[in-house]
């Protein structure tokens, strides 16, 4: 029990600051792009831009959402760096909707850093189960 509570411990905290951090390098990002586009004088990066593959997208992250949901308690404590990953998908999909051009590799850097600290989340969770929880 002790082990439990201290893996959702780490599992929302880290959960809830790569959210946050989301949000604010989301809203820094989408901010600077106004004044840039206001210095340069050029046509903006911000742009709203839905098709199919956005569609598509949001179709299995919807999908794949539902499935963590169903079977969160069954994957604990896999659950957090899932739902970690899904996060930074959405993420990506955000900056693939609302931007165009180089403000796209913002998508892609927070998609890379929650998969890379999700799978290390994982990669210690298998560590810690499988060599220090002996019975």
């Amino acid at each position: 029990m002790k082990n439990k509570k201290r893996f959702q411990k780490i599992n929302w905290t880290v959960f809830g600051l790569l959210a946050v951090s989301g949000v604010l390098l989301a809203l820094s990002t989408w901010l600077s792009l106004k004044d840039v586009d206001a210095v340069i004088g050029e046509e903006s990066n911000r742009d709203f831009r839905w098709d199919s593959a956005s569609s598509t997208l949001l179709m299995v992250l919807l999908f794949l959402t539902a499935l963590l949901s169903i079977g969160w308690k069954r994957v604990f404590p896999f659950n957090g760096p899932l739902a970690i990953i899904l996060l930074g998908f959405y993420f990506e999909l955000f900056f693939l909707i609302f931007t165009r051009g180089w403000v796209g590799f913002m998508g892609i850097f927070g998609l890379a850093i929650t998969v890379m600290i999700a799978l290390i989340m994982m990669i210690s969770y298998v560590i810690y189960l499988r060599f220090y929880n002996q019975p």
